[in-house]
């Protein structure tokens, strides 16, 4: 089993998961077809139970999958290209175990294959709030969104609470290439209601589009003369880590910083360590860790960054959580994962700058949200348990459990298998640390007082921010 892979996200590897978003249409029938059988599969399964230490066959163990591909293969009407049948089968039935357990295409595989332009317009649309900041996730797979200016029309005055909120939607997309321009024409163009399809390819015909949001009037309705927010598209960084000077989150203290980590993946143990250097060079003493949108990742830059931040991990290794795994037929180990005084990326190695022990009066407040899974909450565990921290924003995500990987296919594929679930460090009635907590399927949840349930923008109207200020600074 590879330990530094237990955390990582699919989003996050390089490859491509087998979906209907990558199978032409001429497939759908193969897919269908496939569900159907997986179906078949999962009541057999109900009916069967389950089996940890069988090694039969695959007739012995699933004699009703064998039976519906006997009948399928008998009186299906049309031919069928076996080779693909058994890839989107396979697919399909490792999908219908959990939500994290899948068969992916192996990325050099994949990289010989071209896809066209990739949008979340949904995402977008519905929830502009995500895409507002260059720290935001990104929109597309190219580039990422950022607030821009504050334009008036036909407004006199201008008054300090003006922001984009969530919920606030696009209202037009202005085309700005000569491209774009020759055939849709200069003026915006009205996005409201327009099918998805066609706002894709509007975005298709202009990689620049310059978008409108314009302030509801609290009823989905939208008015002309309200303000207007731009919304400028710029080439997405692949820097994990943002670092934000008091000045620029309305500390006017000037002694927090706001680190923006968006996964534990790539780059991130470099990144991360320059963001470190960054706030001890600063002289600022608190810092509000941003781990919204942080879906997790790898457990090896879990280890690095929690070396950075844990009271004590200066010169001792502490453990972050414990792991119960399956090794195979229902065998079941236990590890345990602790901080690290070091991390490699690319050919350098870095060392952890562990803040608590080289910022005095250090202080530690982390923002979360829905979408703060993972990695993320094995960090935000081990934080609370030995830094006593307080948390701001929403409940976490709730995944707990971890996958291991294994090739198929003469390692064309892979399957990324859920076989084990992790615990977070607590305090037992002894005072001593205990480890039977799993936040799968619970998430983590922050005190009456410090929840949040909408973000504002600009980072100054940010009312996560402002709540870890005032914690962070009283």
């Amino acid at each position: 089993m590879e330990d530094n892979n237990v955390f990582e996200e699919s989003q996050n590897k390089e490859v491509v998961e087998v979906s209907s978003d990558y199978i032409p249409k001429k497939k759908a029938i193969i897919i269908c077809v496939s569900v159907l059988l997986i179906l078949a599969l999962i009541a057999g399964a109900g009916v069967g139970g389950y089996f940890f230490g069988k090694r039969n066959s695959l007739d012995e163990n699933m004699p009703l999958m064998a039976e519906a591909y006997e009948a399928f293969k008998k009186y299906y009407y049309k031919d069928i290209n076996w080779e693909e049948f058994q890839v989107y089968a396979t697919a399909a039935m490792m999908t219908q175990v959990d939500d994290y357990t899948g068969m992916y295409l192996n990325a050099e595989v994949e990289a010989t294959k071209a896809y066209g332009f990739s949008y979340n317009e949904s995402g977008i649309n519905e929830h502009i709030i995500y895409y507002v900041m260059k720290d935001s996730p990104a929109a597309t797979t190219k580039a990422t969104y950022h607030y821009s200016d504050l334009q008036l029309n036909n407004k006199e005055t201008v008054t300090d609470d003006v922001y984009i909120e969530e919920g606030d939607k696009i209202y037009a997309i202005s085309m700005v290439s000569p491209t774009a321009i020759a055939l849709l024409g200069s003026d915006p163009i009205i996005v409201q209601g327009m099918e998805k399809s066609k706002f894709k390819d509007l975005l298709a015909a202009d990689e620049n589009a310059i978008f409108y949001i314009i302030k509801s009037n609290g009823d989905d309705t939208y008015n002309n003369d309200l303000y207007t927010f731009r919304l400028e598209k710029e080439w997405l960084s692949s820097k994990t880590t943002e670092y934000y000077t008091a000045e620029e989150i309305g500390d006017t203290t000037g002694t927090t910083a706001l680190l923006k980590f968006r996964s534990f993946s790539g780059s991130a143990i470099k990144d991360f360590h320059a963001a470190c250097e960054t706030f001890v060079e600063s002289g600022a003493t608190n810092l509000i860790l941003d781990l919204r949108g942080n879906g997790g990742g790898n457990a090896t830059i879990l280890s690095y960054v929690a070396g950075c931040l844990l009271n004590g991990a200066d010169d001792t290794s502490l453990p972050l959580l414990k792991l119960n795994y399956n090794a195979g037929y229902g065998i079941f180990r236990t590890t345990y994962f602790s901080t690290d005084f070091k991390g490699t990326y690319g050919d350098k190695e870095y060392e952890t700058i562990n803040l608590p022990s080289v910022v005095n009066n250090f202080k530690l407040v982390v923002l979360c949200d829905s979408q703060t899974a993972s990695s993320s909450e094995a960090l935000i565990g081990a934080l609370m348990y030995y830094n006593d921290i307080k948390i701001v924003g929403g409940k976490t995500y709730g995944k707990g459990v971890a996958q291991t990987i294994v090739e198929i296919g003469d390692g064309k594929y892979y399957l990324n298998i859920t076989n084990g679930t992790y615990y977070i460090p607590t305090k037992g009635e002894d005072g001593k640390i205990c480890w039977d907590v799993t936040i799968h399927g619970v998430g983590i949840t922050p005190d009456s007082e410090n929840k949040i349930s909408k973000s504002y923008r600009p980072l100054v109207n940010d009312l996560y921010i402002k709540r870890g200020l005032e914690l962070i600074t009283a």
